[in-house]
Order: C-alpha cells, then sequence, then structure tokens
C-alpha cells in the first residue's frame, strides 16, 4: 500500500503523456519517499516526493504529480531472515 512516508520505487520514467513536464523528474529504480498524495476528479492519483520539488504550475495552481501507476511500494527485507537461514546450516 502506498501512503504518505512510504518508499516507492520507480518503476517507469516515460512522461511523455504528461502535459506540462515538470522540471524534476522520477527516473527509474529510484527509490522516493511519498510526501503527498493527490485524488484527481477523473479518478486518477498522484504522487509528490521529499526527494523532488518542482515548482508550482500556474495552470493547476499547484507542484505537477506523478502517476502513482508509475512506482511500487519498496520490499523492505530484514537480515534476521538471512542470519535464520545461516544459523541452520550450522546446526
Amino acid at each position: 500500500m502506498i501512503d504518505i512516508g512510504v518508499q516507492v520505487v520507480c518503476l517507469a520514467d516515460d512522461w511523455t503523456l504528461l502535459v506540462t513536464v515538470p522540471t524534476v523528474k522520477p527516473r527509474k529504480d529510484q527509490v522516493l519517499t511519498v510526501r503527498e498524495i493527490n485524488k484527481f476528479d477523473d479518478g486518477g492519483i498522484g504522487l509528490l516526493f521529499e526527494e523532488l520539488r518542482n515548482p508550482i504550475d500556474p495552470k493547476w495552481n499547484s507542484e505537477l504529480h506523478f502517476d502513482i501507476g508509475h512506482f511500487k511500494p519498496v520490499k523492505k527485507t530484514s537480515i534476521e531472515c538471512f542470519t535464520d537461514m545461516l544459523n541452520k546450516v550450522d546446526a
């Protein structure tokens, strides 16, 4: 689940479908922290990130958001699962 404060990874960085392309854009495989989520009238969901800041777009009176479909949550792995595997091998 994607929520504010969650880290996501960028899956695709083709932003050619954007009407106005922001100056700073996410890059494929870049890990970012969600700072804002916006649900649009057309049903779309856009994200803003802590690591990226763009100027306010006068047409929309806000910073341009990036479509949620280009991102997935980062799966965090604890080192404990690897430690457990090593302990089983040693035993």
